[in-house]
């Protein structure tokens, strides 16, 4: 098609250009839309290029939009072509469309794959732990507490300090 302007096509040598659909981009001349390749999208009409698919997200060939990462997978990049590429969620987040959450302070979870904040366990009465925790070893008593269950593996138990012991701190 002689003539067809950037951002459109034209159809069979029609002398009237089309806009260039969402998913694709149109050089001059176009005679068919181009789709977009793997990793990238495009979600306007009469595009001339496609835009780099955020992270959090892929982009298979000719999307118009990107499609976030499932739950439980967390997306780490810009560019990703497929679900394929989406990583695994770690211990201590929960993953949400593409977005890794960390557990919140005071709780912790071993779990991979983990879909929701409910993935995440607190910590025993009495003691805290940093958010993103993996552990219950990752619990530590309060101030003016002491872990009676230290002895055995997985296991805390806050205790209040007997009358008169020096327990001034955290552990």
């Amino acid at each position: 098609c002689v003539g067809c302007p950037d951002g459109s096509w034209c159809a069979g040598g029609a002398s009237q250009p089309r806009p260039c659909s969402r998913g694709g981009y149109c050089l001059g001349n176009a005679s068919e839309p181009t789709p977009c390749p793997a990793g990238t999208y495009q979600g306007e009409e009469s595009a001339t290029s496609c835009t780099n698919c955020t992270v959090f997200s892929f982009c298979s060939a000719g999307s118009s939009a990107p499609t976030p990462c499932a739950a439980g997978t967390v997306g780490r990049g810009e560019g990703l072509e497929d679900a394929s590429q989406c990583d695994t969620c770690p211990p201590g987040f929960w993953c949400s469309a593409g977005v890794a959450i960390a557990c919140g302070a005071s709780t912790y979870s071993a779990a991979v794959n983990a879909t929701n904040e409910g993935n995440c366990t607190a910590c025993p009465p009495n003691s805290r732990s940093p958010s993103g925790s993996t552990s219950i070893g990752d619990c530590t008593c309060d101030t003016n507490f002491y872990d009676k269950g230290s002895t055995m593996a997985g296991k805390v138990e806050c205790v209040e300090c007997p009358v008169g012991s020096e327990c001034n701190r955290s552990g």
